[in-house]
């Protein structure tokens, strides 16, 4: 499954990286963000970023990258409109002494408002990496219909990588532009509640506008409103959506009536579309469209204007659901059978199921390995259950005004705490090896060991194994396909001199990354993009090749700008 993914990935990209390709003239550089200017927080990353130009307008340089101090606070004053490539990031944490990510955090400001969303993309790519996305003011006020990041760029690309999205009651990531690149990996969305608005809440949302990938790997949609991953009405030509746990949301998990290209495996959906649906939404399609019952495997056939535009036959789509579980507690069916007029959400519906029996239209579509089972999350847990139940209640009766379905157990709703209180492992064992990759469902990240162990798997070629030493591994890079870091993780069994490169895909040598001995144990080395001299180099496929002692192995990467 993941190699033909790739495969088709690696032959386009290749193509590019065989064209001569453009480096740029400035070697990227690190600057320290101020989160104050002349003694006053508010708007001071504004000031900095923005501001940081020449005389005559132009960047100081474009392959800048902006570094946010962790424990540090930054407050917007504006939303901050964004005319190139943005890369903020801040250090990874130290295991040995936790602190907060960077605060990014909407102002107060003199009238009393605040920016509705933080950050416009304009034009250009967009990295981030280790931050904090904070809805709530420092007042406690929650947030309306606010968005964190808006991405407004045609064709640009985006990446999300071990970022915390709080309480952002719209969307945490809202895409508005045309054929989009958009990869979040290792994040969590956590509280994200419109206090009134059913469908507020949601993690990745696209307008109804044609996206080329969405990938969210490894993330976890905590205590939300409403959906994980929506491409909307329109074509999306690739998707992977892999080992994410969400637990709990009010409605929707998923959103996409036209993909052409997905895999959604391995995910935890716990206690989805709690409100439930009466007749009437239903039949006015508030939740699914066509007057379908929501299900969480729901697709329909692209319309023939959007078929004849791409070249796509229904007979090319590939939509798998593979590995996936999914439950509903007791209380949450209870409380659909207390108000007699709810009607639940269902796996599949019955649009779905038709086109799933349909081989000779569909014959790509699978859905395989799928379980309903109950994780078996701890006691605390649960009680965000009971909130959400109540605040459903609350929506149902026309009641919720002041009610704030938060998961705060300090009861501070703008201070961070720092690990996260939350807790989302589980007691089903069953579930543990339940991946089409043997290992547990859902984010990765709640299990440490066996995260590393996803990073590092590498399959050896059976014909080749007599002949290789044991214990010694190079993983596949990760992310991957990246832009502006990747991790390289290798192993070796004894102490021993690796040679570690990067080579173009004419074998020419870009960096050497690792050219010492290394004692036995798992190692990891960081690729920026970057040649000897410090250039950063051109879009494409890259060779990484490794040797040590007896063992050789080699590993295609691609680099995205």
């Amino acid at each position: 499954m993941k190699g033909k993914a790739l495969v088709a990935v690696l032959a386009v990209v290749f193509l590019a990286a065989t064209l001569p390709g453009q480096i740029f003239a400035q070697a990227p550089d690190t600057v320290v963000v101020p989160y104050m200017i002349d003694g006053n927080p508010l708007g001071a990353i504004n000031k900095f970023i923005l501001g940081d130009t020449t005389a005559t307008g132009e960047r100081v340089n474009p392959n800048r990258v902006y570094k946010l101090e962790r424990g540090k606070i930054y407050f917007f004053d504006a939303t901050m409109e964004v005319y190139f490539d943005l890369k903020l990031i801040a250090d990874d944490d130290d295991p040995n002494n936790p602190t907060p990510p960077p605060i990014l955090a909407r102002g107060i400001l003199p009238d009393g408002s605040s920016p509705g969303t933080l950050i416009k993309l304009m034009s250009g790519n967009g990295y981030f990496k280790n931050l904090y996305f904070h809805a709530v003011r420092p007042d406690e006020q929650p947030p309306g219909w606010t968005t964190c990041v808006q991405l407004r760029a045609d064709s640009a690309r985006y990446v999300f990588e071990n970022c915390v999205f709080d309480s952002w009651g719209g969307t945490a990531v809202r895409n508005y532009a045309n054929w989009t690149k958009t990869y979040i990996y290792d994040c969590e969305f956590r509280n994200m509640i419109h206090p009134t608005g059913w469908f507020g809440g949601s993690c990745y949302l696209s307008n109804p506008v044609p996206t080329d990938t969405i990938v969210m790997i490894n993330n976890t949609e905590f205590n939300c409103g409403s959906y994980l991953y929506v491409p909307n009405r329109e074509i999306n030509r690739y998707s992977r959506i892999e080992h994410n746990t969400v637990f709990t949301t009010h409605v929707n998990v998923f959103y996409a009536p036209y993909v052409s290209n997905v895999t959604y495996a391995n995910n935890i959906l716990y206690s989805v579309c709690t409100m439930g649906q009466r007749d009437v939404e239903i039949e006015g399609g508030w939740f699914d469209w066509d007057g379908e019952i929501s299900g969480i495997v729901s697709i329909d056939t692209i319309p023939p204007d959007i078929a004849s535009r791409e070249g796509i036959t229904e007979a090319d789509r590939r939509v798998w659901f593979l590995n996936n579980e999914y439950f509903w507690p007791q209380k949450v069916k209870d409380f659909w059978a207390s108000a007699d007029t709810l009607t639940p959400p269902v796996w599949i519906n019955d649009r779905t199921k038709a086109m799933l029996n349909d081989k000779e239209h569909w014959p790509n579509f699978k859905v395989e390995g799928n379980i309903e089972a109950d994780p078996g999350f701890n006691d605390e847990m649960m009680t965000v259950v009971d909130s959400l139940l109540k605040y459903c209640r609350l929506l149902r009766t026309g009641q919720q005004q002041d009610y704030r379905h938060y998961y705060d157990p300090d009861h501070d709703l703008f201070h961070v705490q720092w690990p996260l209180p939350e807790d989302l492992t589980y007691s089903n064992t069953a579930l543990m090896t339940a991946g089409t990759d043997g290992l547990p469902l859902g984010d990765l990240n709640w299990y440490p060991d066996k995260k590393a162990e996803w990073v590092t798997s590498v399959k050896q070629d059976p014909k080749q194994s007599h002949i290789l030493p044991k214990n010694y591994t190079l993983s596949q890079n990760y992310p991957n396909p990246f832009n502006p870091i990747t991790t390289i993780y290798y192993r070796v069994s004894k102490k021993e001199h690796v040679k570690l490169g990067i080579y173009n895909m004419r074998g020419q040598l870009v960096k050497m990354l690792v050219d010492k001995d290394v004692p036995a144990g798992l190692h990891s080395v960081k690729w920026d993009g970057t040649d000897e001299s410090g250039l950063r180099v051109s879009s494409g496929v890259y060779i990484y090749r490794m040797e040590a002692g007896n063992f050789k192995a080699s590993r295609h990467m691609i680099f995205l700008k």
